[in-house]
């Protein structure tokens, strides 16, 4: 039995007019103005303004100082970890609402685990991190005395 094609296609069009954007600056690998592109790709002018400035925020774009376009490597996002002391408290809910609002604004995965006032899962928390490989480790303890025994597993995140 022979295929059909699909009556209708789940596409989600401004991510193609970004794509199509991307391809182009990739293709041409040189640095393009934002007349130039609009040109080229038949987008709105408004539209290709605000997909050139997310591509930028989000680091597959760079601007130079002409104004101009142009693609970089895509960077390795950044990890962040938080070792809250308890998910049950309302300051360490505070707080990792608050990290979770910033690391989304600026690019960043942000690994939260819950010690849960508990120095044992404190420390199996720094384990994670290390495995996940987090470029900074926020730790959230109340136990003095594991202190050092953190800081020997995420000296090991220095060296990766």
């Amino acid at each position: 039995m022979a295929k059909t094609a699909p009556k209708r296609l789940y596409l989600i069009p401004v991510l193609s007019k970004a794509l199509d954007i991307l391809e182009l600056l990739q293709t041409d690998n040189r640095p393009q103005a934002l007349e130039a592109i609009h040109a080229r790709t038949h987008i709105s002018k408004t539209t290709v303004y605000r997909i050139l400035k997310t591509l930028v925020h989000r680091g597959y774009l760079a601007q130079t100082q002409e104004g101009l376009y142009r693609v970089v490597s895509r960077p390795r996002k950044a990890r962040l970890g938080f070792g809250s002391q308890s998910a049950d408290m309302p300051f360490s809910q505070d707080v990792e609402k608050s990290l979770r609002a910033a690391a989304a604004s600026a690019g960043v995965d942000l690994l939260v685990l819950d010690n849960h006032y508990d120095s044992k899962r404190a420390l199996e928390n720094a384990d994670e991190f290390v495995r996940q490989r987090v470029d900074v480790a926020i730790e959230f303890q109340i136990d003095q005395h594991i202190a050092p025994s953190s800081r020997i597993r995420f000296t090991a995140l220095e060296y990766h």
